[in-house]
């Protein structure tokens, strides 16, 4: 059975000014997605599919997939504005796509199987990919499952960044609360500047990794084009994972989403002083054995 790591990749890195998809910050020039492909084939994933834009696809080409397609199957989906569900059309002209639930939604038509979400910037450890693969052996066509981290384990010491916010009932999440500020002040607290909210260190947090089924491509067909209806006139207005996987619980009481604290190590490029950070941290787990270098054996350069 394919195992298949869905990696988003579609973001215009505005804040960050550039494309951090293709930052090259491993030792032999890899990228953060290259670590997390060789995490996710020692947990047993087997394809990737990455979305991506149209204007992306000959750079991404070269600095991705030509690099890697000699040790895993590689597919490409495209994200794009105009691509709506049920032909609805929105009358304002749209560049930026629509978020990360409309890039999920970018495969409906070659995923067929469980598979595992995340976002191409971000660094999540090997221990995710296991967790998730783990949860999805189980084959339950009803749940979901998000890897979740400690506040305090995901922040930038370069400003601050916007957080996701987990509530749970035991093990079951309830919903997710979205923080657009979070940093540090001067005198120690974890705060959300936006809202003045004192936050924990330990409170656990989504970075946007999932273990999702199949099913969920029929129901964003119907939620998204409800979402169009009220908010398609807006150009800023965004179709979030998070809000859309809520509503999906929602629906039916037997479909839950499991909340899995993982012991992992996330690291992720917000600001472009984070780019050193990471350099220094994946050239130190080189040195430590943790990783090869090169990443893989034979890398296309």
């Amino acid at each position: 059975m394919e195992k298949v790591l869905l990696i988003l990749a579609a973001g215009m890195g505005t804040r960050y000014g550039g494309l951090k998809q293709i930052e090259k910050v491993g030792p032999n020039g890899e990228t953060i997605l290259e670590y997390s492909i060789f995490d996710a084939l020692s947990a047993g994933f087997n394809k990737v599919i990455f979305v991506i834009r149209h204007r992306m696809k000959h750079s991404f080409q070269y600095a991705v997939i030509d690099r890697i397609s000699n040790v895993i199957s590689c597919d490409t989906v495209f994200q794009e504005s105009d691509d709506l569900p049920n032909g609805i059309q929105v009358k304002e002209v749209r560049e930026k796509p629509w978020g990360t639930g409309h890039a999920v939604w970018a495969a409906r038509h070659i995923i067929k199987t469980p598979f595992a979400v995340i976002n191409a910037d971000d660094f999540y450890g090997r221990a995710a990919y296991h967790q998730i693969n783990q949860f999805t052996k189980k084959g339950m066509s009803h749940q979901f499952c998000l890897i979740a981290y400690p506040l305090g384990r995901t922040l930038s010491k370069s400003g601050s960044v916007s957080r996701g916010i987990c509530q749970c009932n035991d093990e079951n999440l309830e919903s997710i609360t979205e923080y657009t500020k979070v940093t540090y002040t001067d005198d120690g607290e974890l705060k959300d500047l936006t809202t003045g909210k004192i936050l924990e260190n330990n409170c656990l947090t989504s970075m946007n990794c999932w273990g999702l089924q199949p099913e969920i491509f029929s129901f964003i067909e119907k939620d998204f084009g409800e979402f169009l209806s009220k908010h398609g006139h807006n150009k800023k207005e965004e179709y979030y994972l998070p809000a859309l996987i809520h509503r999906w619980t929602q629906k039916e009481e037997e479909n839950v989403v499991k909340v899995l604290p993982t012991k992992g190590h996330w690291m992720g490029i917000t600001y472009l002083e984070d780019r050193i950070i990471m350099k220094n941290e994946l050239a130190n787990r080189v040195r430590s054995k943790e990783y090869p270098s090169p990443l893989f054996k034979n890398p296309i350069s």
